[in-house]
C-alpha cells in the first residue's frame, strides 16, 4: 500500500514539474495574450506604412509631416494602440524615409517582420521604411 502511494506521489510530482516547466518556457496564457496584442500592433504599423505611402502619392510624392485619416487611402486605420490608447509614433526621417513605432509587450517574441516594408527593430518597436515612388 505504501509503495503505491509513493509511486502515485512520484507520478504527480513529475506531472507537476512538467506543467510548471511548460509554463515557464512558454510564458503561459498571459504571454500568449501579450503576443497576440503585439501582432495587432505590428499589423497596424504595416497599415500605417501603407497609409504613409498613399498620402505621399497623393501629395506629389512628398512624405507627410504627420499622419491622419484620408478616405482615398482606406478606412479603419488605427492611429493609436487599440489596447492602451497610446498614439503610434510617426517620424519623417527624410524626404524618402520614415519611421513608425509601437510599444510592444513582448518585443523578444516579435521576430523578423516586414521584410518587404523596411527594417524592424524589435528592441525599440520601430519600423523604418524607405519610400520609393
Amino acid at each position: 500500500m505504501q509503495r503505491d502511494l509513493i509511486a502515485t506521489l512520484a507520478i504527480a510530482a513529475a506531472v507537476g514539474a512538467a506543467v510548471v516547466t511548460g509554463l515557464v518556457y512558454t510564458g503561459g496564457p498571459g504571454a500568449g495574450r501579450a503576443e497576440r496584442r503585439d501582432e495587432v500592433r505590428l499589423r497596424d504599423l504595416g497599415a500605417l506604412a501603407d497609409l504613409t505611402r498613399c498620402l505621399a502619392d497623393l501629395d506629389d510624392h512628398r512624405l507627410p509631416d504627420r499622419l491622419g485619416p484620408e478616405p482615398r487611402c482606406g478606412t479603419k486605420i488605427a492611429l493609436a494602440d487599440p489596447f492602451t490608447g497610446t498614439p503610434y509614433r510617426y517620424d519623417r526621417l527624410s524626404d524618402w524615409s520614415f519611421r513608425l513605432c509601437a510599444v510592444l509587450e513582448r518585443p523578444e517574441a516579435a521576430g523578423p517582420v516586414f521584410p518587404e516594408d523596411g527594417t524592424f527593430d524589435e528592441t525599440t518597436g520601430c519600423l523604418t521604411v524607405s519610400y520609393n515612388p
